[in-house]
């Protein structure tokens, strides 16, 4: 008996034990959760000059007395509000970086790559001559667009002591919106030869020369050769918008002829083009870093801030690149590519279908007894919507960065498909109703009109042949 009671006892004083023990460690655990900062790091607003116009930002600065090293982040395309760039700011000040974010310029004609390259280098200044800021190692980081930016700031001044590159872009501004196009289309299962002939290669072209997009043969790889500091290039392993292969191999052939043996890659599994978590495609961005972004990053600036930059490193596995970078897009361009042509084709057509609409309504009498009576309206009504609906599908895909491609049928958009159908339609009543009109007297009445339609079909054939609307493959 008194054995089970020393039993029970002994038992009763361990759960006693084991309840202090887990009370002590949760009342531990919330006083350390309140009892520790919110922030790291304190912010400081600030203001300065940059080519005549008055820039605004904030500085995160780590908490301490001591001296400590700075980076400058500078925006992608599309950023402006520097809180764009906050989580970005807050992975290196918790790293013991003081960092600095601005407001982009407002857009304007005036802001070229050429002026927030010194908008950049202005705030690396700025940064230098904040107090607690060692001068020595200041260094720049940038984002997409920012990474065609960053290495333009860095080869104008020995200033910048480090660069670091986000979804670096080591092609022209035209060939990198190209590349992100195919991919849109090939993430979404269109892998038709047709489809990406036609409204990415072709298209690339007359975008190009229609100046509608800025800057668009931006030498990148002039500015990359200039820059000798110790330089990251980071791609997301799943980035779709920069060839991050292709892109690498470029880098690292442009560092072995400069003699930069201080860069560096760092590859970031299942990364999108920020290094965010992404899903399966790369497109959909998820709030968090992927993981080894914000390790990989920091690894490598602090050997960096000690004086030991790593020596033409190659940091995580190399990606599988779906599609491959359009390089001879600028050699390839000709003047049938060009806006002035497609333009006036263009309004031909629609000028001349909407002629041939009134010749129509005015004249119907006359027009009873005609051999293209009937052909004619039906040659109209498929030629203006074949002539409509590419040139609104060609619209939205480019302004859109093919983020709206519609449903997807046997490799290519169902939309395409339709556009096809109208195109081989308009095509085959303008070869009837030339034919049935041919040599026949009873069309005098009505030639204007048949002139007209048949002038009007051999151009749309020519321009749709050209546009690739009369592919079958």
């Amino acid at each position: 008996m008194e054995s089970k009671i020393t039993s029970a006892k002994s038992i009763l004083r361990l759960t006693a034990i084991m309840l202090i023990l887990i009370c002590f460690t949760v009342l531990t655990n919330v006083l350390y959760v309140h009892a520790a900062p919110i922030n790291d790091y304190a912010e400081k607003e600030i203001a300065f000059q940059s080519q005549n116009t008055t820039m605004h930002g904030t500085v995160l600065m780590p908490k301490g007395t001591e001296k400590h090293p700075g980076i400058v982040l500078v925006h992608g395309s599309g950023q402006k509000e520097r809180e764009k760039l906050r989580q970005d700011a807050e992975v290196f000040a918790k790293a013991g970086f003081a960092t600095l974010i601005y407001d982009k310029r407002d857009k304007s004609k005036n802001r070229t790559l050429e002026v927030l390259s010194e908008d950049a280098l202005a705030a690396v200044h700025t940064l230098q001559s904040q107090s607690g800021v060692d001068k020595q190692k200041v260094g720049i980081w940038g984002f997409s667009e920012g990474a065609w930016v960053a290495p333009m700031a860095a080869a104008k001044s020995k200033d910048i002591s480090f660069v670091v590159l986000l979804g670096t872009p080591v092609i022209t501004p035209i060939q990198q919106q190209t590349y992100n196009i195919q991919n849109r289309f090939v993430q979404n299962g269109v892998i038709s030869q047709n489809v990406m002939d036609s409204l990415v290669i072709k298209g690339s072209r007359f975008v190009f020369t229609s100046g509608m997009f800025p800057e668009a043969d931006h030498n990148a790889e002039y500015y990359l050769k200039q820059v000798k500091q110790p330089i990251l290039a980071v791609w997301g392993a799943k980035d779709r918008l920069t060839p991050a292969v292709e892109g690498s191999e470029k880098l690292k052939q442009i560092w072995r002829e400069n003699g930069n043996k201080y860069g560096s890659v760092l590859f970031v599994a299942n990364a999108d083009h920020a290094a965010h978590q992404t899903d399966k495609t790369g497109f959909e961005r998820y709030d968090a870093f992927a993981a080894g972004y914000e390790e990989g990053v920091t690894s490598w600036l602090d050997q960096v801030v000690k004086g030991k930059p790593p020596v033409s490193k190659v940091y995580g596995q190399t990606p599988v690149q779906d599609v491959e970078v359009y390089h001879n897009l600028i050699q390839d361009v000709k003047v049938y590519d060009s806006l002035g042509v497609e333009i006036a084709v263009l309004s031909i057509l629609l000028i001349g279908y909407l002629v041939a609409i009134l010749n129509s309504m005015f004249h119907r009498k006359e027009k009873k007894a005609s051999p293209i009576t009937g052909y004619a309206g039906w040659t109209i009504t498929s030629g203006l919507i074949a002539t409509l609906s590419f040139a609104t599908y060609f619209i939205m895909i480019w302004s859109k960065g093919a983020k709206i491609i519609g449903p997807i049928m046997w490799d290519r958009p169902l939309i395409w498909m339709i556009i096809q159908m109208f195109a081989w339609l308009t095509t085959l009543l303008s070869v009837i109703l030339a034919l049935r009109g041919f040599s026949n007297k009873a069309l005098r009445p009505d030639i204007f009109r048949y002139s007209l339609l048949v002038f009007l079909g051999i151009l749309f054939s020519i321009w749709a042949y050209y546009w690739g609307m009369l592919t079958l493959l």
